[in-house]
């Protein structure tokens, strides 16, 4: 026989067995920290510019990261939708930011008509293609964090 008073239950939300991430009332418990977010187009202009500047910021941290950590050339061009250029390059890429032979280079990317795709990516094609058109006059700026003096710090300008 088992006595009710020497069965232990765990509190709510404390990582009980029975504790399945709701306390029965069909909410899902709040929780603190990083949140999943669907990877969609972000309507809100407000946010999609917050958004874009802080990955910006992460994925020129990560480039920064890869060359330094394993000793490769690394060239990133992130293109907003406003038509500026930021770039993170290593030593050796450099001259394609910087001489006019690879900012034409760029420019002619940039102005070129998209591929067509395929029909289920029809609506981030749209918003694509609306950036694309916005990058008619780019300019770039090198935005390599804390970078040390082998990173490129130019600003340039495409026309």
């Amino acid at each position: 026989m088992v006595d009710d008073n020497s069965i232990s239950h765990a509190p709510p939300g404390s990582g009980g067995a029975e504790d399945d991430d709701s306390d029965g009332s069909g909410m899902p418990d709040k929780r603190s920290g990083r949140r999943k977010i669907k990877i969609e187009y972000i309507n809100d202009k407000s946010r999609r510019h917050i958004t874009f500047s802080k990955r910006k910021a992460g994925i020129m941290k990560k480039a920064y990261e890869l060359s330094t950590l394993t000793g490769t050339q690394v060239l990133l061009l992130v293109v907003s939708e406003t038509g500026l250029v930021y770039t993170f390059t290593t030593p050796k890429l450099q001259p394609l930011v910087t001489k006019p032979e690879g900012k034409n280079l760029i420019q002619s990317c940039l102005n070129a008509p998209d591929p067509i795709e395929s029909a289920s990516s029809s609506s981030m094609d749209h918003h694509h293609q609306q950036a694309q058109q916005q990058s008619r006059s780019v300019m770039t700026t090198n935005n390599a964090p804390t970078s040390p003096p082998t990173v490129s710090t130019t600003h340039n300008r495409f026309y």
